[in-house]
């Protein structure tokens, strides 16, 4: 048996791009999180020192925007 949405329980254009938005600055911001949060382990766990740090932090960024 096949679902059915009445239209007039469906979300609006706008509603939609503001949800859509929401989720993309979400995603963006957990990703800056995960990356600060690896760079602070390489740091602190293997003493990659702040050259090494900065040149894992400029691949990822570059690997993330070629995906």
């Amino acid at each position: 048996m096949k679902a059915h949405i009445p239209a007039a329980k469906l979300l609006p254009r706008a509603a939609k791009q503001a949800i859509r938005e929401y989720d993309e600055e979400l995603q963006a911001e957990t990703f800056r999180r995960w990356v600060k949060l690896s760079a602070a382990v390489l740091h602190i766990e293997f003493g990659f020192g702040h050259d090494r740090v900065a040149t894992f932090l400029g691949k990822i960024s570059s690997a993330a925007e070629n995906e």
